[in-house]
């Protein structure tokens, strides 16, 4: 797979986001969810998130288990 755009990382979320396999599907939207909080640590001054920082940190790193586990 080689994507030749400037959004990659939204292009592999859209990939398998609309993958007819549910767990890809899955991924697709975990990887949007991962893309978005990382955008917003990395660009916002000021962090909002629905939950305390800790607990995002948790969900992100559950997030990505998740990815991998299904991925293998």
């Amino acid at each position: 797979m080689v994507f030749k755009f400037k959004e990659t990382h939204a292009d592999v979320a859209n990939f398998y986001t609309n993958s007819k396999n549910k767990n890809h599907q899955q991924i697709g939207n975990k990887l949007y969810s991962l893309r978005v909080w990382r955008n917003k640590t990395d660009y916002d001054d000021v962090l909002t998130f629905n939950l305390p920082i800790s607990m995002q940190a948790d969900k992100a790193i559950e997030y990505a288990e998740f990815i991998l586990e299904k991925l293998n």
